[in-house]
């Protein structure tokens, strides 16, 4: 037979399922105490099926017709918790925790950019060398270019006299090839008044050699 303590608890979890009202999904937060009592019904005298950690979240069910309690699921379990140790804000250790884990990152971020930093300050400064050393290239190959221009001027100087030079030739060969043939000339010309010369000279002996014989014998004719 159950006693009479029992059996009020009985009536009292069955009006206040009977007129709770139904709540809306709802997700809480065990507050800072560091656990908290979950019951079968509404009550203290009720039965302790688990213990909730602080800060645990629990999926609200229903509340008691008074308010005081709430039913919820937690740990795979349902039971009740009175609503003071409920909150729909996460509790302060926790939130804590969560906020050293953000300084963390953002510390391990700020390492991060101070070495990105460092990268780039050291690839800055190879940069400008680099930099420095091609505005120094760039002035050698200024120097080196003015050199080409002026190599370049003098060479078109000194083809421009190569050609001078070689007209020059041209014309003293063909003034050399128009002397040659004059002298060729010449030397032709020589040759045949050389020819006639020797022509009129053996003419001269042929005369000489039949017409003084003659003269001589007619002198001596004459004489006789």
């Amino acid at each position: 037979m159950k006693s009479p303590q029992n059996l009020f608890s009985c009536a009292i979890l069955a009006i206040s399922l009977g007129l709770s009202q139904a709540a809306h999904a709802d997700t809480q937060y065990v507050n800072d105490m560091l656990r908290v009592d979950m019951r079968a019904g509404p009550t203290n005298t009720h039965k302790i099926i688990d213990f909730i950690k602080s800060g645990t979240p629990v999926n609200v069910i229903s509340q008691s017709p008074d308010g005081v309690w709430y039913q919820v699921e937690a740990n795979g379990k349902q039971g009740w918790i009175q609503a003071q140790y409920l909150t729909h804000e996460r509790v302060a250790r926790d939130m804590l925790v969560d906020a050293q884990a953000e300084i963390e990152k953002i510390k391990k971020h700020n390492e991060t950019l101070q070495d990105s930093l460092s990268d780039t300050r050291t690839e800055l400064k190879s940069l400008k060398a680099a930099h420095k050393q091609l505005n120094s290239g760039s002035v050698q190959l200024q120097r080196e270019l003015e050199n080409i221009q002026r190599i370049s001027k003098e060479a078109i100087s000194t083809e421009a006299a190569l050609r001078d030079l070689s007209e020059r030739n041209q014309m003293l060969e063909t003034e050399l090839e128009k002397l040659t043939q004059e002298n060729q000339l010449v030397k032709a010309q020589n040759m045949r008044e050389g020819i006639q010369f020797g022509i009129l000279a053996m003419l001269a002996g042929i005369i000489a050699t039949l017409v003084i014989p003659r003269i001589t014998a007619r002198r001596r004719r004459d004489v006789w």
